[in-house]
């Protein structure tokens, strides 16, 4: 019986040991569990904001990043894409993408395939 309860409180301090680090001179059990819940939250943060950038575009973003690309291409003045509508500018988005993507320079032998954003 005695032998069973000291196995068990050595499992419980290697578990103790495992979850919480290797013990540090000057650090006592509370500091050690206050950092653990830090690298914890620290952790869960940075894997929301992770989520976060990762999202998709919605609608309206995809609307203005191919109206803003358009526009700097020299093609179009914001003026005249905001009177066309979802259709038309991802229409004139991709005609342009996939000429920007098929250009070849002039003595290049081989095309050479763009990396690009997809929506």
């Amino acid at each position: 019986m005695q032998e069973e309860q000291e196995i068990i409180e050595q499992q419980k301090k290697r578990q103790a040991e495992i979850l919480l680090g290797e013990n540090k001179p000057g650090e006592d059990f509370a500091t050690r569990l206050v950092n653990l819940l830090n690298q914890r939250k620290k952790f869960f943060a940075e894997q929301r904001a992770q989520a976060r950038t990762n999202k998709p575009m919605t609608q309206t973003q995809q609307r203005t990043y191919m109206s803003t690309y358009l526009k700097h291409q020299g093609s179009r003045t914001f003026a005249q894409l905001n009177k066309l509508s979802d259709e038309e500018i991802k229409a004139k988005y991709e005609r342009l993408v996939r000429s920007i993507a098929n250009f070849v320079p002039m003595g290049a032998e081989e095309r050479v395939k763009r990396p690009g954003p997809e929506l």
